[in-house]
Formats: C-alpha cells, sequence, structure tokens
C-alpha cells in the first residue's frame, strides 16, 4: 500500500501546482490543463466521472481532499493495469511455447 505521508506530500504539490488562483478548489479545466502538463493521460468524459463521483460538497470543484481520493484511485488503477500486463505477458509466453513447439505442430 502507499505510504501516506509520501502521497500526501506528491498530491499536495500536485494540487498547489494546478490550483494557479489558490483557492483551494480545482474546476474542471484546472485538473484537464493541470494532468496534461504533468503528463498524466485521462480521457474527457473518464475526468469528468472521476470528479462528479468524489465531488462530495457538490460544488462542481474538487478540494484537496477530494483530490487525494482521485489520486488513490489513479494509483490503484495503474497498480491493477500493470498486475493485469505482467499477467497477460505470462499468460501469452505460456500459450506460445505451447504452440510452438515441435510436437504441437504435427498434429
Amino acid at each position: 500500500m502507499v505510504d501516506q505521508e509520501h502521497l500526501h506530500g506528491h498530491v499536495s504539490a500536485i494540487f498547489s501546482a494546478i490550483d494557479r488562483n489558490n483557492d483551494g478548489r480545482l474546476c474542471y479545466t484546472d485538473l484537464r490543463l493541470g494532468f496534461h502538463e504533468l503528463g498524466i493521460k485521462i480521457g474527457d468524459e473518464e475526468l469528468k466521472t472521476m470528479m462528479s463521483e468524489v465531488d462530495q460538497d457538490g460544488d462542481g470543484a474538487i478540494n484537496f481532499s477530494e483530490m487525494l481520493t482521485i489520486m488513490i484511485r489513479m494509483h490503484k488503477k495503474t497498480r491493477e493495469s500493470q498486475n493485469l500486463a505482467k499477467f497477460l505477458k505470462s499468460w501469452i509466453k505460456t500459450v506460445t511455447k505451447g504452440s510452438a513447439s515441435p510436437s504441437s505442430r504435427r498434429h
């Protein structure tokens, strides 16, 4: 699991960089531009959905606490994707080794 202090510090730095007007809130455009500048790839619909799911106070913007939730979800999704990719690579190697053997070609 992610070290909570490390995550908090990392998200705090990201939030501060994206929150250009220092109002403590990030609107959709702030997040879209900020994520793009940071090299974080996320689709428009995925970002809108994520924002609506974590916007606990319903103000249409993301505060720091809500940003933590977004980053935890993104981290989890990345970790799950990496695990799936490792599994698929291993599975493909196993399958292709079996199908490439001389005995399997004769049948």
